[in-house]
C-alpha cells in the first residue's frame, strides 16, 4: 500500500502533467483563434465575392480549432473529476473496517430524531413542490378552522356559564384555567388571534427556520465543509426539538380531527406561554451562528477526513431520494400560470429606476432620485424604516451581501460613485466606503462567494473589486472598445466557469474568461442594443434587446449557437435597470420590455414559452423580482407626452406572486 507520501508525489505528478497539458492546448487555441480572426478581418474589408484564394486553409484552421476544442473539453472534465477524487485519495483511511466505522458514525450524527409525523414530514420536507402544495392545503384548512370556529364554539366559562371567548396565555405556572368569558375580569388575548398565532404564524416560523437550515448548506457547498456545519445547526436545532414535537404533536391532533375541545385549548394557551420565548431564542442564536459560519476561513486543515465522509454521505443520500426528486421535477413542469396581486403601493414623485431585495425578504432598497429608501419587508407588510443620504445624484444600481448587514450602492452618470453601506441597527445605517468612480455605474453584481464586485459603467469599462471586510479595492479595469466607449448595459457572471458575459450600447455580446485578466474569448455582432443579459446554466445565457426580441443562446465550440428567438414586443423602445429573473427549480423566466413584464416556462423540449404577462399603460417601468420569486417590485411613471391621472403614475407597487 502506498504512504501519504507516496500519494502526494502521484497527484502531484498528475496535476503537474494536466496543466502542462491544458497550457500547451490553451496557447495552440489562441493562436489559431488569431490567425483565424485576421482571415476574417481581411475578408470582411476586400469584400466576400473579391476575397476567395484562402477559403480551403480558413476551413482547415476552423477544423483544428474545434479538434483543439474537443481535446480542452475532455480534459476539464478529467480535471473536474480528479479535483473531486483527490483529496477522497490522499485521506482515504486504508483499513475497511476503519472506514465502515467512520461511514457509520457519519450516518449516526445525520440522522434526526424528530418523528414522521404528518405535519413534521411536511415542514421537514418543504422544499419540493409538491410537499409545498400540502403545507398550503393545510394552512388553508386551519385558516377555515380559525374563521368558522366563532360560529360552531359551544365552550361556557365554568364560572359564569357565558361563551369562552378569551385566552389567559400569561407565564403564570399556577394558573389551571386559561379560558376567559368577557364576565371574568381578567385580560387575555382573543380566542381568533390566539388561534392565528398558534396555528398559522407557527408555520411561518417553522418553515423559515428550515429554510434557514438549508441556506446554511447551501452556503457551506461553496467552501466544500457542508456537512460539518450542518452538525452544528443540528445540535443548535436540537436543543428546542422537544418543544416543537410538543406542539406539533398538538396541532396534529387539530389537523385531524378540526375540533378543539376544552381541555385541548387549555394545552394550547399552557403551551404557548412556555415555549414562545423559547423559539424566539432560538431565531436568534440560529441568526448568530449563521453569520459566524458564513464568514469563518475554513481551511485544508478543518476538512480532513470528516468532509471525505460527508461527501460520501451526500452521494449516499442522493441515491436514496431519487424517488422524490423524480416526483419533484414532475410537479416543476406542472406549473402553468403566474397569479399576481398588490399587496401595497404608495405614491413618490422623485425618479426610482432601481429596486432591490435583500436574500430572505426582510428588507428592499429603493431609490428617491438621489437618496435610498431602506423598507421593512415582513409577512407581506412594508414599512420605510430608513433613509441613506451620500449620493449627488441618481442612484442607478443596489445590491445587498447574503447577510443583508451591508448593502452597496452605485451612482449613474451625473453621481459617479460607489458606496458601502453597514447596517449597525435596524433603522441606522453608515456609510463605511465612498468610491469616486471614472464614469457612472449602469449594472453592478457580486460574485457566488461575495468577495467580488462586478461593475460595468457609462464609459464601457468592466471594473473588478475586491470586496472583503465592507471595504471595496479595485483589482481590475477592462475597457470594452478603447476607440469607442459605448455603455455596458447588461453583466452576468458565471460562477462555475468564471465568465462574464456583457451587453450594451456598442450591440455586441462579449464573453470573457476572468484570469488575472479579462480575456474575450466570443465576440458577436447583434443588429439591436443589448439591454439585459443573464445566464440560464452553465453553458447558456438570454439577452434581451432595445427592439423587442429575446435570445436563448448557447455557448458552444467558442461560439454562440442561437436555440431561441423570441419577439417579445415590436416597441423598439425599453429602460434598463430592471434584471432578468430566473428559477432553475420552477424553469420559471421573467424578463421585462418596455411597458410588460413577461413570464416564460421551460418546457421539456429546451424551449421558453410566453405563459402570462403584467402590462402597464405607463412607459417607464422598473421592476425587480425577490430571489426566491415571491415577490414583484415596480416603480412606474408616465413619459414625457403621456397623459395619465396622477394617481396612475410616481407610484411603487409591491405584488405576490403565486406559480401554480
Amino acid at each position: 500500500m502506498f504512504i501519504l507520501q507516496e500519494r502526494k508525489e502521484i497527484i502531484e505528478k498528475v496535476q503537474l502533467l494536466i496543466n502542462q497539458q491544458k497550457a500547451q492546448l490553451n496557447e495552440l487555441q489562441d493562436q489559431q483563434f488569431k490567425q483565424f480572426q485576421n482571415q476574417n478581418e481581411e475578408r470582411q474589408l476586400l469584400g466576400s465575392r473579391d476575397y476567395y484564394p484562402n477559403q480551403q486553409n480558413n476551413q482547415d484552421q476552423v477544423s483544428t480549432l474545434d479538434i483543439v476544442a474537443t481535446y480542452l473539453e475532455y480534459l476539464n472534465k478529467f480535471q473536474e473529476q480528479f479535483d473531486q477524487t483527490k483529496e477522497i485519495l490522499l485521506l482515504m483511511p486504508q483499513d475497511k473496517k476503519q472506514l465502515q466505522e467512520h461511514l457509520e458514525k457519519a450516518q449516526d450524527i445525520r440522522r434526526s430524531s424528530i418523528s414522521n409525523s404528518t405535519v413534521n414530514s411536511v415542514l421537514i420536507n418543504h422544499n419540493s413542490e409538491i410537499e409545498r402544495s400540502k403545507i398550503k392545503n393545510l394552512r388553508n384548512k386551519l385558516s377555515y378552522f380559525i374563521e368558522n370556529y366563532q360560529q360552531t364554539n359551544q365552550m361556557a366559562c365554568l364560572k359564569h356559564n357565558q361563551k369562552i371567548e378569551f385566552l389567559d396565555i400569561s407565564n403564570d405556572q399556577n394558573i389551571q384555567e386559561r379560558r376567559l368569558c368577557k364576565d371574568c375580569g381578567k385580560q387575555g388575548i382573543k380566542l381568533s388571534e390566539f388561534f392565528q398565532i398558534y396555528l398559522i404564524q407557527f408555520f411561518e416560523f417553522k418553515i423559515q427556520s428550515e429554510e434557514k437550515r438549508s441556506e446554511v448548506a447551501q452556503k457551506i457547498k461553496t467552501i466544500i465543509s457542508i456537512l460539518q456545519t450542518q452538525r452544528n445547526t443540528d445540535s443548535i436545532y436540537n436543543e428546542f426539538n422537544q418543544q416543537f414535537q410538543q406542539r406539533i404533536k398538538i396541532i396534529e391532533e387539530i389537523y385531524g380531527s378540526h375540533i378543539i375541545a376544552s381541555q385541548e385549548l387549555n394545552k394550547m394557551a399552557k403551551d404557548f406561554a412556555q415555549t414562545q420565548d423559547n423559539f424566539i431564542k432560538y431565531r436568534q442564536q440560529f441568526d448568530i451562528k449563521l453569520k459566524e459560519w458564513i464568514q469563518k476561513d475554513f481551511t485544508f486543515a478543518q476538512l480532513q477526513m470528516n468532509s471525505i465522509i460527508d461527501h460520501l454521505c451526500v452521494k449516499n443520500h442522493k441515491i436514496q431520494t431519487a424517488t422524490a426528486s423524480q416526483d419533484f421535477d414532475y410537479q416543476q413542469n406542472t406549473v402553468q400560470n403566474i397569479n399576481y396581486k398588490i399587496m401595497y403601493q404608495q405614491q413618490q414623485s422623485q425618479l426610482c429606476q432601481v429596486l432591490c431585495f435583500n436574500r430572505n425578504n426582510t428588507l428592499i432598497a429603493t431609490a428617491k432620485k438621489n437618496i435610498i429608501i431602506i423598507w421593512r419587508f415582513y409577512r407581506d407588510n412594508v414599512q420605510q424604516i430608513t433613509e441613506l443620504q451620500g449620493h449627488k445624484n441618481d442612484v442607478s444600481c443596489l445590491v445587498f451581501d447574503v447577510d443583508s448587514d451591508t448593502l452597496i450602492s452605485g451612482g449613474g452618470d451625473l453621481d459617479c460613485q460607489i458606496f458601502v453601506w453597514v447596517k449597525k441597527s435596524e433603522n441606522v445605517w453608515k456609510d463605511a466606503q465612498n468610491i469616486q468612480n471614472n464614469g457612472g455605474i449602469k449594472v453592478m453584481i457580486l460574485n457566488h462567494l461575495e468577495n467580488q464586485l462586478i461593475t460595468g459603467s457609462q464609459k464601457g469599462v468592466i471594473t473588478i473589486w475586491e470586496f472583503k471586510k465592507n471595504c471595496l479595492k479595485k483589482t481590475l479595469d477592462e475597457s470594452l472598445n478603447e476607440k469607442d466607449n459605448k455603455p455596458v448595459f447588461g453583466l452576468a457572471y458565471n460562477n462555475k466557469t468564471q465568465q462574464i458575459i456583457t451587453c450594451g450600447q456598442d450591440k455586441c455580446i462579449r464573453l470573457f474568461q476572468l484570469k488575472e485578466k479579462l480575456e474575450c474569448k466570443i465576440l458577436r455582432q447583434c443588429d439591436s442594443l443589448g439591454m439585459r443579459i443573464k445566464f440560464i446554466d452553465d453553458s447558456s445565457f438570454v439577452l434581451v434587446q432595445k427592439n423587442g426580441w429575446l435570445f436563448y443562446y448557447k455557448i458552444e465550440w467558442g461560439t454562440f449557437k442561437e436555440i431561441q428567438k423570441i419577439r417579445l414586443s415590436s416597441e423598439d423602445h425599453d429602460y434598463i435597470y430592471s434584471p432578468i429573473w430566473y428559477n432553475q427549480d420552477r424553469k420559471i423566466l421573467i424578463v421585462k420590455h418596455f411597458r410588460k413584464i413577461y413570464f416564460l416556462k421551460k418546457q421539456n423540449d429546451e424551449q421558453f414559452q410566453l405563459i402570462d404577462k403584467l402590462e402597464y399603460q405607463q412607459d417607464l417601468v422598473y421592476a425587480t423580482i425577490s430571489d426566491d420569486g415571491q415577490y414583484l417590485a415596480t416603480w412606474i411613471d408616465r413619459g414625457k407626452d403621456q397623459k395619465l391621472l396622477e394617481n396612475q403614475s410616481q407610484i411603487y407597487q409591491f405584488y405576490k406572486l403565486d406559480f401554480q
